[in-house]
């Protein structure tokens, strides 16, 4: 590929990437909040026609962009997102005995990524002249 061209694609992977995970967090909140759907625990419960009606608008946005990182991510010659990893690996995980809930899940995973936010210094700060060492 040409140079402009891998920028871009590098670009859009950078941009999806980022709202990827703006959407995961946004279905965590969701989930933790008692939306059952993100972990899959609870598919074929319903028709199909209440599952889709039911389902968080969140999770189906989260899937649409999970599949367009990916493709992006395998043009570049990338490995899986670790957090679409995950994701599928929890969402396989519930099919087996004595899986957490869905809404505990969430909150696990939730504040992970919260703790690990706290804990990372931000990018910003780092860069910026009068930030302290």
């Amino acid at each position: 590929m040409k140079a402009q061209r891998l920028e871009k694609l590098e670009r859009e992977r950078e941009s999806l990437e980022r709202d990827f995970h703006d959407a995961l967090v946004e279905a965590l909140r969701e989930c933790a909040d008692g939306k059952w759907g993100l972990f899959a625990q609870n598919k074929g419960l319903l028709p199909p026609h209440l599952e889709t009606r039911y389902r968080p608008e969140s999770v189906t946005r989260l899937e649409e962009l999970g599949e367009l990182v990916a493709a992006i991510r395998t043009a570049l010659g990338y490995s899986d997102l670790t957090e679409i990893v995950r994701l599928r690996e929890l969402r396989r995980a519930t099919n087996r005995g004595n899986a957490l809930g869905e809404q505990r899940q969430a909150r696990i995973w939730l504040d992970e990524i919260e703790n690990t936010q706290k804990s990372a210094p931000s990018a910003g700060a780092q860069d910026h002249p009068t930030a302290r060492t």
